[in-house]
């Protein structure tokens, strides 16, 4: 799975954890 679409999804992964714990810096999962 080397096609462009690897490289993009990878980037929604990072971005999503990336959110993921901001998200959780800024207001603790109760």
């Amino acid at each position: 799975m080397n096609g462009p679409n690897a490289g993009i999804q990878q980037l929604i992964e990072l971005g999503t954890l990336l959110a993921n714990r901001a998200l959780d810096d800024i207001e603790p999962a109760v």
